[in-house]
């Protein structure tokens, strides 16, 4: 190629300013990044006929130099190549640049070790000018410019394209940013449309591969796939927990490209290491190779980027991306690579509780079904035969089988057997099951239990033709805490020493304890039905005494009726009811209904409870108790008649509970005689509704004297407000507002403004030193008597000694009062005061912009007499105010018991400085809110602000 001639080819330098001016404006108007670069690459070329014109952007991750734009025949072939320069490479002028920050220049490349090489041709000729392009102090990229010509560039040259780099830099950052915002916009979208696939029905496939899709419009990636660990399944297929499989895979830029592998062990590729990582791995040069990779035939640098996907807080797979060129994955990929996880974490979570919604919902319909076909049954046989039908149906297996307990002998019986080759074996003739060890240990530890046909009674494996290596399911039948039998279900598969889950996996496991539960059940029902006439007396029993208790007005007629009600069903001879008195320790019989007098109501014939039968101290917790004999003739009660029944009877004792403490007993005197069992439950269940009844009735009548109390507290409120002045008194020139709040209904706090003479007005805040009721009376008397004493137009000071006598004449219930006292002139300002044992007010001196306490006083009245108190003065400027409060104030306290206290009463005071009279006591009243948050007030406070205007 013929070199150049410089002199002609490049403008002079009086045109250089004029062509940079051209440049800029041209440039400063592109935003698209990739046309930018394009154009200046052009216009440099052009303008100042520079043969080769190259651009190099700084990427940070993965830390080189890539060409992105040029102009020349270089440029064409530095494009195809991805020509890139790795920041730290010791040889080279654009890496040097880089780093330095600084104009690189050599007039001959061949005569100077810098240089690298044309990395297309190889060859080192010409001259090589770079420039950095900084913005700020951040290094954005390098202008390369190359001639073949040696001595191309001179010293004048680096001033002009300095210039024009740092107008090329301003241009590229704000096409950067530029960029930023559109990239960050599309990731929102992205981000918006797969939060709203989540709330529409879409099969979790078409979630992932839309997932997939719009992830690989966000981030680079020739690959995106998803991989899940297995679901926890009890059954002995399932596979390894701890591998990973392939559920949905996008390769966006070609067809979909076949895996030779889609299960993956722990360590065995770089994105699931033995040690499992919780969040992000992106692949480090030289990490281990994979399927994916494989398929793709990626080169060995390529990078990758695998983020966990978490459901409630367990890994349950990764999201994993690959590209072929090295460090592509960085701090922003692994944001938007978690953001995506935890979107289909969120849909893997959704699906799974779809399918257990399902499952719960088959679950449900079964055992309905089973729940359906089995009521109204009227022995084993029938509820075997119908529950058997179902589990060999749904579940499989060679036979099932009922094995029922005798409550009285504890003996195991074999009542009902269903299944091919069976025995004939009906509820009336029950066989007797000899070896029941493991049949006791099951029920007792109330868990389903596994073993096999050798291990099993004889009388068990004869009756079920079961061979010596069959399995045996055994289910424990537990209805409200009632140990009924056992169901056995049995196969004739090979006994595998394993848990009942495992044999069957986890959903039959489920349908076969549901109808076992379900067939507990209606064995209780069965055993009820037998004896529905008994239970048919109970609860009309129980009714009727609701019934009683419903419609009394009589608490004691009640009773009475209810003792006569249980001794005629009962058939007992004597029943009674007995009431505790704990304060002391005597046990009144109150209630007592006979056979031969009938009943005995209201009696008081007291005994003490050391006189009772021993063994009384836990029947609350016992429910019941047995004792032999008649315990009121036992216990000595006098109402009770000497020849009353003794030998061959025994008395069943009942708790009454009201409310969890032993209120009384309810006491039944009766022969012992069948169907003890029968009665207990109905006599426990009476004694309860008594308890209830009683109960009931303490409440209503607490509630009642309690609204008495609370009309009359209010009626006292109304009265104790009567006494504080309803409306403020407008004092011209001052402004003036009040807060009175109380911890009761009425309180010991109050305030006062009122007139003494035309211009002079009294004002008083006090605190009495008890809260309720009686601080209320105090504070009306207190009031009163300072109201009375101040119109005999005496100083504060004398005016509070008198209140101070007339108090002390009659002190024997040991109140107090504080008490802050002054008057003040309202023309000339002057306030004169007096402190009786009260926190001395605040002064607001706006002018100071000063807050400023008071002096303490004297102690307070109604302790001794005499007292010498003192007077005090000050004068308000306009401006100025008085804050008076009660100890209520300072003496809020926190939830965590810290109470407000001066220094935050002073430092509110200060920030409301310029506020009225009005804002000081609202903003005062907020904080104290705030403070307590919802703590109830400790104590009254009140609140009197006068700013003079």
């Amino acid at each position: 190629m013929d070199a150049p001639d410089k002199s002609q080819a490049q403008p002079s330098h009086p045109d250089y300013l004029q062509v940079i001016a051209e440049v800029s404006q041209t440039i400063n108007s592109i935003l698209d990044l990739d046309q930018l670069l394009t154009r200046v690459s052009e216009l440099i070329r052009t303008k100042f006929n520079i043969p080769y014109v190259h651009i190099f952007l700084k990427q940070y991750v993965p830390h080189t130099l890539e060409y992105r734009a040029g102009s020349g025949d270089r440029a064409k072939t530095y494009r195809e190549h991805q020509i890139a320069f790795n920041l730290d490479a010791p040889q080279g002028l654009i890496a040097l640049t880089a780093r330095t920050g600084k104009v690189q220049l050599v007039n001959d490349v061949s005569t100077d070790p810098r240089p690298v090489p044309n990395p297309i041709t190889g060859a080192k000729v010409g001259s090589e000018l770079t420039l950095p392009l900084i913005f700020g102090s951040r290094i954005l990229g390098v202008l390369d410019l190359q001639n073949e010509m040696v001595n191309a560039f001179s010293e004048a040259d680096i001033a002009v394209f300095e210039t024009l780099s740092a107008n090329v830099a301003v241009a590229v950052r704000n096409a950067s940013l530029y960029r930023s915002e559109i990239w960050r916009t599309k990731t929102s979208e992205k981000f918006r449309e797969t939060a709203e696939l989540l709330s529409q029905s879409i099969a979790l496939q078409d979630f992932f591969r839309a997932s997939l899709e719009n992830i690989l419009e966000l981030l680079p990636g020739e690959s995106g796939s998803i991989w899940l660990f297995p679901r926890p399944d009890f059954s002995a297929e399932a596979p390894a927990a701890d591998h990973l499989f392939l559920a949905a895979i996008e390769m966006p830029e070609r067809d979909l490209v076949p895996l030779s592998q889609k299960e993956l062990a722990p360590g065995e590729v770089w994105f699931h290491p033995k040690n499992e990582h919780e969040g992000t791995i992106i692949r480090k040069p030289g990490g281990s190779s994979d399927p994916i990779q494989k398929a793709l035939n990626l080169p060995g640098n390529f990078s990758g980027i695998a983020t966990a996907i978490t459901v409630a807080g367990q890994t349950v797979g990764r999201l994993v991306l690959h590209e072929g060129t090295p460090g592509r994955y960085g701090a922003e990929s692994e944001s938007i690579c978690a953001t995506f996880a935890g979107y289909l974490g969120s849909a893997i979570e959704k699906e799974r509780l779809d399918q257990e919604t399902q499952a719960q919902t088959y679950y449900t319909s079964v055992m309905l079904q089973v729940a359906m076909a089995t009521r109204n049954l009227a022995d084993a046989n029938s509820l075997l035969r119908i529950s058997g039908e179902f589990i060999l149906s749904l579940i499989g297996g060679a036979s099932v089988a009922l094995i029922l307990k005798d409550a009285e002998t504890n003996q195991y019986q074999l009542n009902a057997t269903l299944g091919e080759g069976t025995a004939t074996c009906s509820l009336d003739a029950p066989c007797t099951v000899s070896n029941t060890t493991l049949l006791e240990q099951t029920l007792q530890s109330g868990k389903p239990a596994a073993m096999p046909a050798s291990c099993c009674s004889p009388d068990i494996a004869r009756n079920l033709a079961l061979s010596p290596q069959d399995t045996i399911l055994m289910f424990p039948l537990i209805a409200h805490d009632r140990q009924i039998g056992l169901l056995l279900h049995t196969s004739k598969e090979a006994y595998i020493p394993r848990e009942p889950e495992l044999i069957l996996g986890a959903q039959r496991f489920a349908l076969l304890e549901g109808i076992a539960q379900q067939t507990a059940v209606s064995l209780q029902n069965i055993e009820l039905f037998q004896a529905k006439q008994i239970e048919a007396v109970i609860s009309n029993v129980l009714l009727e005494i609701t019934n009683l208790f419903v419609a009394s007005t009589d608490l004691s007629k009640t009773l009475a009726e209810i003792t006569r009600i249980l001794l005629e069903y009962t058939s007992a001879e004597q029943l009674a009811l007995i009431r505790f008195f704990s304060e002391d320790e005597q046990a009144a019989l109150r209630f007592l209904a006979t056979k031969q007098a009938g009943v005995f109501r209201e009696i008081e014939d007291r005994v003490s409870m050391s006189d009772l039968p021993q063994g009384l101290e836990g029947l609350d917790q016992a429910g019941h108790l047995v004792v032999q004999g008649n315990l009121l003739a036992i216990s000595g009660y006098s109402t009770v008649q000497e020849n009353s029944p003794s030998d061959g009877f025994i008395s069943l004792c009942f708790p009454l509970i009201v409310p969890g403490e032993v209120h009384g007993l309810l006491v039944t005197v009766e022969l012992d005689r069948p169907g003890r069992r029968q009665r207990i439950e109905l006599l426990k269940a009476a004694s309860m509704q008594i308890a209830s009844g009683i109960q009931n009735y303490i409440m209503q009548t607490v509630q009642h004297n309690q609204t008495l109390i609370d009309r009359e507290l209010q009626l006292a409120r109304q009265i104790q407000k009567t006494f504080l002045p309803e409306e403020l008194p407008e004092l011209p020139g001052y402004d003036l507002a009040a807060e009175w709040q109380t911890a009761r209904q009425v309180g010991g706090d109050f305030y006062d403004v009122f007139e003494l003479s035309p211009g002079e007005f009294g004002l008083t805040i006090a605190d009495v030193s008890d809260k309720g009721l009686p601080a209320s009376l105090y504070m009306t008397v207190s009031r009163t008597l300072i109201r009375a004493r101040a119109l005999e137009k005496e100083s504060p000071a004398r005016t509070l000694e008198k209140v101070n006598h007339i108090l002390q004449l009659d002190s024997s219930d040991g109140f107090f009062v504080t008490v802050f006292y002054a008057i003040l002139e309202l023309e000339s300002g002057k306030v004169t005061y007096c402190v009786a044992g009260h926190n001395p007010p605040y002064w607001l001196r706006l002018e100071q912009s000063k807050v400023q306490p008071l002096n303490k006083g004297g102690i307070a009245l109604g302790m001794m007499d005499p007292i010498n108190l003192k007077d005090q003065e000050l004068v308000l400027a306009p401006g100025d105010g008085l804050v008076l409060y009660t100890d209520g104030v300072t003496e809020t306290f926190s939830p965590e018991g810290k109470a407000f206290g001066e220094n935050r009463l002073r430092a509110k005071l200060e920030s409301l400085l310029a506020e009225n009279a009005r804002g000081i006591v609202e903003g005062i009243g907020l904080t104290l809110d705030s403070f307590r948050e919802d703590r109830a007030l400790d104590d009254d406070y009140t609140l009197l602000v006068v700013r003079r205007i």
